[in-house]
C-alpha cells in the first residue's frame, strides 16, 4: 500500500524482498539481496542507494560468499548513492546520508555519516499533525453555574498550542451569563439565546 518504486530499480531476487506500507525506492536503487532483505513502513531508498547483503570470504582460496540479511525499520532513509552492507539493521528512523556506508547497525533516530558511517547527532521529528492541529472545547449550558465555572476554569488551564474554546448558552436567567462575562474575549465563539 502507497509503495512508489522509481524507474532503473534493480533487485536481484525480489522473492527475498519483503517491503512494508509507504515505501519509497527511488532511481538506480540495487538490492543486491542474497539473503533477506526487509524494508519496513515509511522507509525512503533515495536514488542510487546499495542494500549489499553478500560479500565474498577472502580469507578462503574458494572465495565462498559471506551473506547476511538487512532490516531498514520504520521510518529509515537511506541517503542518495550509500550502501548498506552486509547483515546490519538500520533502527527505527535512522538516517544514513549521502553517499555514507554503513558496516554495522544504526540506532533509533539517529543520523549517521561517513566511511564507514558514525553518529553524528540525534534525528528530531516535528510533528506537523500535532503542530497544526487545532483543538476544540465546545461547551453548551443553560441555568448551571457550578457547571460553567469549572469548565471555564478548567479551559483556561489547558497548555495546547492551538485550542479554541466555543459557548454556547441557551439564554440563561440565573448567573450564569455573569460567570461568563470576563471570559468573553477569550472565546473563539460566543452565542446565548434562548432556545
Amino acid at each position: 500500500k502507497g509503495f512508489i518504486i522509481k524507474p532503473s530499480v534493480t533487485i536481484k531476487f525480489p522473492w527475498k524482498l519483503t517491503v512494508g506500507n509507504y515505501c519509497w525506492i527511488g532511481e538506480n536503487v540495487w538490492i543486491d539481496n542474497l539473503d533477506n532483505v526487509t524494508i519496513n513502513n515509511n522507509v525512503c531508498l533515495s536514488q542510487g542507494a546499495l542494500l549489499l547483503t553478500g560479500n565474498h570470504d577472502y580469507s578462503i582460496s574458494s572465495f565462498d560468499y559471506r551473506n547476511a540479511p538487512i532490516i531498514l525499520e520504520d521510518g529509515v532513509w537511506i541517503g542518495a548513492k550509500a550502501t548498506v552492507c552486509p547483515g546490519v539493521t538500520c533502527k527505527t528512523h535512522a538516517i544514513l546520508t549521502v553517499g555514507s556506508i554503513a558496516t554495522k547497525a544504526l540506532e533509533s533516530y539517529s543520523i549517521y555519516q561517513g566511511n564507514p558511517a558514525k553518529k553524528i547527532k540525534e534525528r528530531i521529528i516535528k510533528s506537523w499533525f500535532y503542530s497544526s492541529m487545532k483543538v476544540s472545547v465546545i461547551t453548551i449550558v443553560y441555568n448551571n453555574q457550578d457547571c460553567i465555572a469549572n469548565c471555564l476554569q478548567s479551559v483556561q488551564k489547558q497548555t495546547y498550542a492551538n485550542i479554541e474554546h466555543i459557548v454556547i448558552d441557551g439564554g440563561s436567567t440565573d448567573g450564569t451569563q455573569e460567570i461568563i462575562a470576563p471570559f468573553i474575549n477569550k472565546f473563539a465563539y460566543y452565542k446565548s439565546e434562548k432556545d
